[in-house]
């Protein structure tokens, strides 16, 4: 009984003293990645992209020339949009290197895939999305790749691991 009251007593303990420490990290948070200053201005954009690609999603849905696999394509390019909007507002204390290799790749795969249904890529077996309104879209997000393009080309981790 005693060894019981012993063991009950430690785990409260610890308890408190983990939601203590707990609230203490929560109260801390961890430094970004990449400096605001830098990514304050791009960030934004995302949700305006985000809505042109998502009518481009929508809109290639519903034309039956465009296949199935364009349409899964168009709507992979929302979660690419949002990676690369998240690894931008990323907070660690390391790996911010990795963060941004990994933005500039998911960046880069973005541009070319946007790229591709401009203007068709018969190795990603991609074809040119043919409609005025498809066509329209792909330009502004583009317009809005290619400023982004600077500012993450520019990007560097605010903390070196």
């Amino acid at each position: 009984m005693r060894i019981h009251r012993l063991i009950c007593r430690s785990l409260a303990a610890f308890t408190l003293f983990s939601a203590a420490t707990a609230a203490l990290a929560q109260d801390a948070p961890l430094p970004a990645c990449f400096a605001p200053t830098l990514t304050e201005d791009i960030v934004p954009r995302f949700p305006v992209m985000g809505a042109y690609v998502d009518e481009l999603s929508q809109l290639a849905a519903k034309d039956e020339r465009v296949r199935g696999m364009t349409v899964y394509l168009l709507a992979r390019q929302m979660t690419l949009l949002e990676r690369v909007q998240r690894r931008l507002q990323s907070h660690s204390s390391f790996g911010c290197d990795l963060e941004l290799r990994a933005l500039k790749r998911d960046f880069a795969m973005l541009r070319l895939t946007n790229t591709a249904f401009m203007q068709g890529n018969s190795e990603l077996e991609i074809a040119r999305l043919e409609s005025e309104q498809a066509s329209n879209l792909l330009a502004r997000i583009d317009s809005e790749l290619v400023v982004l393009g600077d500012a993450i080309a520019a990007l560097q981790p605010s903390s070196t691991d």
